[in-house]
């Protein structure tokens, strides 16, 4: 998918993700768990358009939306999930999103939203950009969970739910002159410990629908009819369609400069239980490395010939698969591939 996408992106900074190394360091192959990675690599960062910074990023903070969400339920209190959508539309993305991110700031700001916020005990929020893209056009929406003070029963649930459902519908009548569709429009439910649980025990499953999955981890989602743009991206490399080209450029003008993830203010540092990861930039935890044990370091040379034949993740699956001393055989082939002088390998 990285090869993929550095063929096909317009994005300079994703073309060169996990291809120059930091400075002062060397590439190298590094593994945990079974599972083989790269370390020493400069990231993009991006965690719209890469299909690796933008998972580790994700799934960073679906670690930390479960925390937080467990820490508030074990204190008494309720989280809600809600869903906020727009119908299919042809429009180009960047103006649905534009009407997305107003709705939304419509709905929760004001006087309004803090009579609400104050009346409902809603005491923090965080919300996503979800975006799918089927045969009636894009369909981007809002996940967010909302941190309620006490329990909360379900006339409070349906009375929270009417208040919003009346706030965003209004800003689409009044600016777009288009009455949403309410069955379809709006979602709110309580997400339980077992819900969260879930996700925490299976982070990296898709399976079940776990709040903290929902809210963070579309790239892991299979829509009924529909893409995630990692999936157009998937097909974009299979097949190599136009229209696929066209949807992902699109993709990428659309999510320039928006943000992905979006806390309300002292939610992080009053929820989370280590409150120095609130401060952690998205481009942090994608550069951030795990600690596993080194397999191989490549030279200077071995990593231009593994990316002169485009051997990133053949090299990888052979350190999981065979170990380290047919990974060094690869790397051998590698060189001899691009033409490039070598001596014996050390093991």
């Amino acid at each position: 998918m990285l090869r993929v996408l550095q063929t096909f992106s317009s994005i300079d900074r994703c073309k060169c993700c996990y291809r120059s190394r930091l400075p002062g360091r060397v590439p190298q192959v590094r593994q945990k768990d079974g599972t083989a990675y790269y370390a020493g690599l400069q990231v993009c960062g991006n965690q719209w358009c890469c299909p690796i910074c933008g998972a580790k990023i994700r799934a960073a903070r679906a670690l930390q939306i479960s925390a937080m969400m467990l820490a508030w339920i074990a204190r008494g209190n309720t989280c809600l999930l809600l869903t906020l959508t727009l119908r299919h539309s042809w429009d180009r993305l960047a103006d649905l999103c534009d009407d997305l991110s107003a709705a939304m700031s419509y709905t929760f700001s004001g006087r309004p939203w803090r009579r609400a916020r104050d009346a409902y005990a809603v005491r923090h929020y965080a919300r996503t950009y979800d975006v799918t893209h089927g045969a009636a056009g894009w369909h981007p929406h809002f996940h967010c969970v909302l941190w309620v003070e006490g329990p909360v029963d379900d006339a409070t649930v349906q009375a929270l739910e009417d208040w919003v459902w009346d706030r965003w519908s209004t800003w689409f009548v009044r600016r777009r002159a288009h009455q949403p569709n309410r069955r379809v429009g709006i979602d709110l439910r309580r997400c339980g410990t077992a819900q969260v649980g879930a996700y925490v025990a299976g982070i990296k499953s898709s399976a079940g629908d776990p709040a903290a999955l929902e809210v963070t981890r579309w790239d892991m989602k299979r829509g009924k009819g529909s893409r995630t743009p990692l999936e157009i991206l998937a097909d974009l490399g299979a097949h190599g369609e136009d229209r696929d080209l066209r949807l992902w450029r699109d993709w990428e003008r659309a999510m320039k400069g928006r943000r992905w993830i979006q806390f309300s203010r002292g939610a992080q540092r009053e929820l989370l239980p280590d409150p120095d990861d609130a401060d952690l930039s998205d481009e942090e935890l994608a550069a951030r490395e795990i600690d596993g044990e080194p397999v191989l370091e490549l030279s200077a040379e071995e990593w231009l010939a593994v990316l002169t034949v485009e051997g990133r993740c053949r090299l990888l699956e052979i350190v999981e698969t065979l170990g380290a001393e047919a990974a060094s055989r690869y790397l051998l082939w590698c060189m001899d591939r691009a033409g490039m002088e070598h001596g014996l390998r050390p093991p």
